[in-house]
């Protein structure tokens, strides 16, 4: 058989489609998606000929669908705080907020105190949907927890397996520094 197998926009996907037999006349037609295939519901053509040379009518129709969604998420309105006035020091909770621009899986961030240093104090990381698309990632701080501004990292991936770019940055001008000089 020959398949012909169109992304969501209608075009032929960017990968060559391969077709394997199986036992009992059963064969199978495969293509890998690619960053370039448009998002939406798949089609397919499926033109045959038996072995004197007669076509069969053209299969586009079965059951099962699939939809492409090749739409990368990315997040926004990210601003990071301190449940207090003025520096963090040990004790404080410091809370990362963010919102994606689609559902995503749940994040993975990453905290750093002042000399750079991935902060999870005795597991003290917590990572909350706090609705919607709208997350908070928020660790403790401890007087181990090096002097500076803190920075972070926001991994991410939607539901379809699409990873975002990571996000470093915060988006409202906010920052928050340690301090646990005594």
């Amino acid at each position: 058989p020959t398949c012909t197998m169109k992304d969501g926009g209608g075009n032929t996907m960017d990968n060559t489609v391969a077709v394997t037999e199986g036992s009992s006349n059963a064969w199978t037609c495969v293509v890998e998606t690619n960053n370039a295939d448009g998002d939406g519901a798949m089609t397919y053509s499926i033109a045959f000929t038996d072995d004197a040379g007669n076509a069969g009518t053209a299969v586009t129709s079965g059951s099962g669908t699939v939809t492409i969604d090749n739409t990368h998420p990315t997040v926004g309105t990210v601003g990071i705080a301190v449940n207090n006035d003025g520096g963090a020091n040990n004790g404080d909770t410091v809370t990362l907020t963010f919102t994606a621009t689609e559902t995503i899986q749940t994040p993975t961030c990453t905290i750093n105190d002042g000399a750079g240093n991935a902060m999870d104090n005795s597991g003290s990381m917590s990572v909350t949907n706090t609705g919607g698309n709208v997350w908070a990632c928020a660790v403790t701080t401890h007087d181990n927890d090096a002097n500076g501004a803190m920075t972070f990292s926001i991994a991410f991936t939607d539901s379809a397996g699409n990873a975002g770019t990571p996000d470093t940055s915060v988006d409202d001008g906010s920052s928050v520094t340690i301090d646990n000089t005594h």
